[in-house]
């Protein structure tokens, strides 16, 4: 449990709005382990309030409920997939931006706000707030069947159904979140290059079948 004097926006220097917005974030980090960890409505505020020795009417200052710290979570995950820069203006052949989608992805994932994504339903939100992060789970996997789309334009993948292969895909990776530990044995970049070495050999482009020999 982090003490006020050690909490991360405790930095000389910075202004009321800095630290403000500091804090803001470091809520938001430890709700999300707490939330993938124990679950949504197993955590309460005073919960994550304790993680920085602060009382429950304090955190009111940073958020209005536990409702809103669940959606900015969600939204903070999805914009890392979404609006990144080298998702926003993909260059490349189909398979070179499968293997940057992939790379951001497990990033995200392996992240505390992408295992809130994953392992954090988000039935409790008001239907604005559901309707938005539905939205942009939506974005999420357009953007990937997109991509494949055009791999199979240009040649560099497989001729497959976009909508199924993406949807594999996600489920392959999502489920990093429930078995993968970053003090393993395996290194976030070793597990990049394993998911990336996975999606490609199932999008691998085929060479054109020879004729049967005859018997």
């Amino acid at each position: 449990m982090a003490t006020e004097s050690e909490a991360p926006w405790r930095n000389v220097g910075l202004d009321r709005t800095e630290q403000h917005r500091l804090k803001r974030y470091a809520v938001l980090k430890a709700a999300s382990r707490a939330f993938a960890q124990r679950g949504y409505f197993q955590t309460s505020l005073a919960d994550i309030a304790k993680e920085f020795n602060l009382n429950k009417a304090t955190l009111y200052h940073y958020f209005n409920s536990k409702e809103e710290i669940l959606f900015e979570i969600h939204v903070h995950a999805i914009a890392s997939i979404t609006d990144d820069e080298s998702m926003r203006g993909r260059v490349g052949s189909g398979r070179e931006q499968l293997i940057a989608f992939i790379d951001r992805y497990v990033d995200m994932l392996i992240d505390d706000f992408g295992a809130c994504l994953v392992l954090t339903d988000i039935k409790p939100l008001e239907k604005a707030s559901y309707d938005q992060c539905v939205a942009g789970r939506r974005r999420i996997d357009s953007l990937l069947r997109t991509i494949l789309r055009e791999g199979m334009e240009d040649g560099s993948i497989a001729t497959i159904d976009p909508k199924t292969t993406a949807a594999f895909m996600f489920g392959a990776l999502n489920w990093i979140c429930h078995w993968y530990h970053s003090e393993g044995e395996i290194t976030p970049q070793e597990l990049k290059r394993r998911a990336i070495d996975f999606a490609l050999r199932a999008v691998e482009p085929r060479s054109q079948d020879t004729p049967a020999r005859q018997p």
